[in-house]
């Protein structure tokens, strides 16, 4: 109940509690729940190997020793790309931890932390992908080992970020019901 845009599903109620009277806010809101909760079941595998194997290559990413990391315009996007991912990676936690029925607030932040989390770590780790590439292949330095390391890994972790955006279908929401 942070925000304004949901003050209105909510309403103080007063309740008695060790002979003591308290307010408290009560939920009263449209509850939501997925469009197609079969789709859900059917792609959760995919998409928790998909979060996993992007932050797995993210780890590798930034760890491996390597040239191109010298440069800002690799390195920057890649750092930066955790921080949306996060988000998406919590959309898709509450996604597949949500029992029953889910808030107004909560639909609206599972579907736009994921879909946009995604989105965007895809477009940044592209972004390094394609700086290490600029590096190598236009400045005319060779790669070593880490280097290769670390144009595969960026190039895993796009395609498991863009995966993930493909998939984002299957965390939509619908109204289920008026309390």
């Amino acid at each position: 109940m942070a925000s304004r845009k949901y003050l209105g599903d909510y309403r103080l109620e007063n309740v008695e509690k060790n002979g003591k009277l308290k307010t408290v806010a009560v939920y009263r809101g449209k509850h939501y729940g997925f469009r197609q909760p079969e789709a859900l079941r059917r792609e959760r595998h995919k998409l928790i190997a998909c979060a996993v194997a992007f932050w797995v290559f993210q780890i590798v990413a930034l760890t491996v020793r390597t040239r191109c990391a010298h440069y800002i315009f690799v390195i920057m996007p890649m750092a930066f790309a955790m921080l949306p991912f996060w988000f998406a990676s919590l959309g898709l936690y509450t996604a597949l931890t949500v029992k029953g029925r889910l808030t107004h607030e909560q639909a609206d932040k599972l579907e736009s932390r994921f879909s946009g989390g995604s989105l965007i770590a895809a477009a940044l780790s592209g972004a390094a992908l394609t700086g290490s590439f600029v590096v190598f292949f236009l400045m005319g330095q060779t790669p070593a080992a880490g280097d290769m390391l670390f144009i595969l890994s960026a190039a895993a972790q796009t395609l498991a970020a863009v995966l993930c955006f493909r998939s984002r279908a299957c965390l939509k929401t619908e109204v289920v019901s008026d309390d």
